[in-house]
Order: structure tokens, then C-alpha cells, then sequence
């Protein structure tokens, strides 16, 4: 090579604001390799490493205690595989962005590499502050569970209290339920990856669960659940779970009279973008409620529970039965 390029190439070397060096790898007898030199070094070099003097030193003879990992990876580099990775040293208490390659004669290669330590330490001390605060919401979680158990017992007991059938027998039934799809909620986060996010279908097949166990009379209704695979944000799944709650509770008190039987159906499909919501049943139809504030407090909750995801209530009843739908934007996922 002309001695003016040389010179060109040592200058720009020199100007980097990263670290380099040319470096030749050591073998022993049998090929496997022990240690590497450093050949030249560049003014930054010192700096990203904290080792001076090294120009004509092994990498082993300044970190005694270097990791067999960083010789390995440029034992493959001056093999004839560039690389670019990243990696930290125990040794050296320092972590590297390091980009690699082979260089003539067999055995040498070039590195160009950046301190990332400060970047590293900021990473894990959010990763570490991430984890801390998904500890505290879990303990949380069990908590208000605790807590929704202990209201539950104390609904159940009061419930006692009221005459089977009374208008107060049923209003405690339905707050047991209320409190039960909550608490579907609270378990659900406790199963999720992410703390904000749960599960649709496991979610509100527990919600459906729950509401047909709460119902006394419900041997007779065969209930059907299609749920899509989709994850829901907290803000939305509170609400949903207690709208499934309503619209479950609702059919099952009017739509079958008399233990007759009849099918009723959950379903929360996606298309497009939009969720939907539909409890139908094949019952005996009831008649439409006029405004939310002339009915009862559960069509009034239904229109609240609605409006908080977005949607609306599209309501058909008939001799065939009683369709309700919600459709509601979905939430868009975080990024991962």
C-alpha cells in the first residue's frame, strides 16, 4: 500500500471518537485460541478500556482475568467472519459495542468499538426499576383479591339475612356477581406476561363461570362461549368483564322463565379493528328498555360500561330471543 494512503489511514484511525485496534490472535500447538496482541491502538483506545500501553502487549498479559468468551469471538473474526455484537466483561467492569473483521495476514483482525457501560448500567437500572414495579402490582393484586374475598363472604353472609326470592335476596346475587367478575379480572393479571394486559379467552370464560354459577336456577340453560384469541388492556377488561356480567345476569333472569330451557351465547369477535360484544339468547324476547336513566340500575350500568369502551348498545328482541351487542374500537398493543 502507497505510504500516502498509510499515512490517510493512520490519521483517520487516529481522529476516530472510537476505539481501535489491530490485533494478531495467539494459538497454542494444538490451533485453540489462548490470547491475543494488540498490534497499534489509536489515541481513544485508552480511554474506552482503561489499559495503556498496550501496543505490542497480549489482551491476558493486561486483564489477567479475561473471559475465554472475547477470545473465542475473535478467534472466529480472524478466521474470516466479520462480526458486530455486544458484550460485557466481568474483568474489565466495562460493556462494548464491538464490530469486527479479518484483516491480512491470516490470523490478524481490526476492531472499532465504543464504551457502552453507562448505557448498559441505565438499561438494567430500568429493567431492575421495570421488574420492581411488576413485584409491587402483583402483591397488589393478591391483596385486593384478598380483599374482594373477604367483601364477598360479608355479601354472602348479609345475603342470608333476606327471605329466598326477595328483592333483596336477588340485589345481593347480583352484587356477589359483580364482585366475581372483578375478581376474574385480578386473576387474570396474576396468569398474564405483562402486568397491564390480560388474556381475553381465559378471562371471560371465568367471568361466564362465574355468572352461571351464581344463578340458581341455570341447570336448564346451556351456555356457549367463542371468544377471540385477543389480549386486552386493563381499561378495557374491567369494563368488559362487568358487561358480560350484566347481559349474562339480565338473560338468565328473563329470557327462561319457568325452567325453560334455551341456549345462551357469548361471544366477542374481532374484525377489522373493532371488537364485538354479543350475548343472545333463544328465550322467551323481553321488551326493549327505553332510556338508560327510566330503566333499572343494570341496563343504566350497561350503557355506562359501554360508553367507558368506547361503543354502543345495539339491542334486538323477539319471540326468537334477545341479541345485545357491543362493538368497541380495539386497543392497540404496546410495542414489545
Amino acid at each position: 500500500m502507497p505510504t500516502t494512503r498509510i499515512s490517510h489511514l493512520e490519521s483517520l484511525f487516529a481522529a476516530l471518537d472510537q476505539g481501535y485496534c489491530l490485533c494478531e490472535m495467539i494459538r497454542d500447538e494444538s490451533g485453540r485460541p489462548v490470547d491475543y496482541r494488540f498490534l497499534e491502538t489509536n489515541p481513544v483506545f485508552a480511554e474506552m478500556t482503561g489499559l495503556s500501553n498496550a501496543q505490542g502487549r497480549t489482551a491476558r498479559e493486561l486483564v489477567p482475568g479475561l473471559e475465554q468468551h472475547w477470545i473465542d469471538a475473535y478467534d472466529a473474526i480472524a478466521r474470516g467472519v466479520p462480526a458486530r455484537f455486544q458484550n460485557g466483561s466481568e474483568a474489565m467492569g466495562r460493556w462494548f459495542d464491538v464490530f469486527g473483521s479479518p484483516v491480512p495476514p491470516e490470523g490478524c483482525f481490526a476492531l472499532v468499538f465504543r464504551d457502552i457501560s453507562s448505557q448498559r448500567r441505565a438499561e438494567l437500572e430500568r429493567e431492575e426499576a421495570r421488574a420492581q414495579a411488576e413485584r409491587l402490582l402483583v402483591e397488589l393484586n393478591h391483596r385486593v383479591m384478598n380483599t374482594l374475598a373477604m367483601i364477598a363472604s360479608i355479601v354472602r353472609m348479609e345475603a342470608g339475612q333476606f327471605e329466598a326470592d326477595s328483592a333483596g335476596r336477588q340485589g345481593m346475587a347480583r352484587l356477589q356477581s359483580r364482585l366475581a367478575a372483578v375478581s376474574a379480572l385480578y386473576r387474570a393479571l396474576n396468569n398474564a406476561a405483562r402486568v397491564n394486559w390480560v388474556a381475553a379467552r381465559p378471562y371471560l370464560s371465568q367471568v361466564v363461570d362465574a355468572v352461571a354459577a351464581s344463578v340458581a336456577d341455570a341447570a336448564q340453560i346451556t351456555l356457549r362461549t367463542d371468544i377471540a384469541a385477543v389480549d386486552l388492556p386493563t381499561a378495557q377488561a374491567a369494563p368488559l368483564g362487568l358487561l358480560v356480567n350484566e347481559l349474562m345476569t339480565n338473560a338468565m333472569k328473563y329470557a327462561f322463565p319457568d325452567g325453560r330451557h334455551g341456549i345462551l351465547s357469548v361471544t366477542l369477535a374481532l374484525a377489522q379493528g373493532q371488537l364485538a360484544l354479543t350475548v343472545a339468547d333463544d328465550g322467551v324476547g323481553i321488551r326493549p328498555s327505553p332510556a338508560p336513566e327510566a330503566g333499572g340500575i343494570g341496563s343504566q350500568l350497561v350503557e355506562a360500561f359501554a360508553e367507558q369502551l368506547g361503543g354502543r348498545v345495539e339491542r334486538t328482541t323477539g319471540p326468537s330471543g334477545t341479541t345485545v351487542t357491543v362493538a368497541f374500537p380495539q386497543a392497540a398493543a404496546p410495542d414489545a
